[in-house]
């Protein structure tokens, strides 16, 4: 291969690669924009954001067996006899 030809391919190459850096530099630019509108709308929806209610608890009444504990729940399903020891119903 002659100077004259690895310069052409060369130049050839060059050329082609600055074709795909300018492609790149326009990606990069479409996609900034769209960061900066994407961002705008992100600052837009913080603005309208309200703020959560304060947490409130309810006035509820349980009924009672659950009011006790849950041991007057399970003491309905054991048996216990006196000097035996508890078996499950």
């Amino acid at each position: 291969m002659t100077a004259e030809e690895q310069i052409a391919r060369l130049e050839e190459q060059l050329t082609h690669i600055l074709e795909q850096l300018r492609l790149k530099d326009e990606q990069l630019q479409q996609a900034q924009e769209q960061l900066r509108v994407a961002q705008a709308r992100i600052e837009e929806l913080e603005k309208q954001k309200t703020p959560p209610a304060p947490f409130v608890k309810a006035n509820v009444v349980k009924p009672k067996a659950e009011a006790n504990n849950m041991w007057s729940i399970m003491a309905g399903a054991v048996t216990v006899a006196p000097g035996e020891k508890p078996r499950w119903t």
